[in-house]
């Protein structure tokens, strides 16, 4: 006798709700394509009860809470483990599924992270009293780390929405390069710095930049990491594949 199918519910407006249609659909494991449970098959009526939901969470007190609170109140469910308690408890999900919660929420840390450094950035940049120099840039390589650090953000998007194992493995060489061109950063602005005694200032903040660069790469790296360890079960510690 084949065992009952777990039934589970769609969330909206903090309640678990059927279909409006009372339609359902079976989700097969995508591992061993078999039916592990029995879900709402949503409609444009659903989408709609959701959106209503969430517009009216937003004209109400989370709406009148700023960025920075909202992010409190995130990171406290995450560091308080509610978020897997309840996905445990309600949604019994299969392997592959919290792997992914637990995949999402580090990448999500990863992300606001790359959100401050370049926000560091910014206010380096904002500091400078002149244009940064065209032959110091090409010395210390800042807009070839610049651009091959922004490939590597969106590479590490496109691995994790299609499951590309082997774009995702790539973003370890690619973290390798920055790592080189910021070890040589040092001595490049020492060189650019003897030879343009009066740009001194901007050449450390071009330094800084660089730096600020490497762990951009480092934390596309860590979420590289977690969409392996989505898709293939696998935890690799700093880029071992």
């Amino acid at each position: 006798m084949a065992a009952e199918l777990t039934r589970l519910r769609m969330l909206i407006g903090g309640k678990a709700v059927d279909a409006v249609s009372g339609r359902t659909f079976e989700s097969q494991n995508p591992y061993t394509r078999r039916s592990w449970a029995v879900v709402p098959d949503g409609s444009p009526e659903d989408v709609d009860a959701a959106v209503a939901a969430a517009r009216s969470a937003l004209d109400g007190d989370w709406g009148r809470l700023t960025g920075f609170a909202r992010a409190v109140l995130l990171r406290r469910l995450g560091e308080d483990g509610w978020v897997e308690e309840h996905m445990l408890s309600l949604l019994t999900p299969v392997a592959v599924d919290l792997r992914f919660v637990l995949a999402v929420l580090k990448i999500n840390s990863n992300l606001e992270r790359i959100g401050d450094i370049a926000e560091g950035i910014a206010k380096y940049i904002l500091t400078a009293d002149k244009p940064f120099n065209p032959e110091l840039l090409n010395k210390t390589e800042t807009l070839t780390m610049y651009d091959e650090a922004i490939n590597m953000l969106e590479d590490t998007l496109s691995a994790f929405e299609n499951e590309d194992m082997s774009l995702a493995r790539s973003i370890f060489q690619k973290d390798e390069f920055l790592d080189r061109i910021n070890m040589n950063a040092t001595r490049a602005t020492c060189e650019y710095v003897e030879a343009h005694p009066g740009d001194a200032y901007p050449a450390l903040i071009n330094l800084s930049v660089i730096r600020r660069l490497e762990r951009v790469g480092d934390q596309s790296k860590n979420i590289a990491e977690e969409t392996i360890f989505y898709v293939e079960a696998k935890v690799l510690k700093h880029g071992e594949a």
